[in-house]
């Protein structure tokens, strides 16, 4: 109940259950307890977070296959996401955002390790490369519908107009008295 509620909520469980216990005494056997060896860390993704925002970043490391945070990092600096690495050579792929000093430390700490763009940045990726393209093919269009304008103008003007296409003259009729 510890290990999945914590302390104040697993108390209630218990008391509904009918182990009571203090919300001090679960956190204390959850503490006191053995955790499982964690296995090496395949596939790793790693983020920023802002201790304070705008003044100071720490790294967050997570396995992207148990989908659990492995570490937080005080801070961004290539040094120590690179020492992180080192630690952990069983790293195969890393996903990571589009910092420079993120691909500078995984080139130094883990260059074994393939590097991928996170699901939020190729959407962005993506989004940026679509508005470019968007942007330029509208000026394309633009420049071609006005060229098309001008030349309708022109032919307009200068072809001969077909006789069908002319308006018949209005005949007035004058009624027989």
């Amino acid at each position: 109940m510890g290990f999945e509620l914590g302390g104040q909520a697993g108390a209630r469980l218990g008391k509904k259950l009918s182990y009571p216990g203090s919300p001090d005494t679960i956190l204390r056997l959850v503490k006191r307890a053995e955790l499982p060896p964690a296995s090496a860390p395949r596939v790793v993704g790693l983020d920023d977070w802002s201790w304070k925002r705008r003044l100071r970043y720490g790294t967050l490391i997570g396995d992207l296959e148990s989908r659990k945070p492995l570490d937080v990092l005080a801070d961004r600096s290539v040094e120590t996401v690179s020492a992180w690495f080192e630690k952990h050579p069983s790293v195969e792929i890393v996903s990571r955002d589009r910092s420079s000093e993120y691909a500078a430390a995984i080139k130094k700490g883990a260059p074994q390790a393939i590097e991928v763009a996170d699901r939020w940045h190729l959407g962005k990726n993506l989004a940026e490369s679509i508005e470019t393209l968007v942007a330029r093919c509208r000026a394309e269009i633009r420049h071609a519908l006005q060229g098309e304008t001008m030349s309708e103008q022109k032919r307009a003007e200068t072809e001969p107009r077909l006789e069908e296409e002319k308006r018949p003259a209005r005949v007035l009729c004058q009624k027989a008295r």
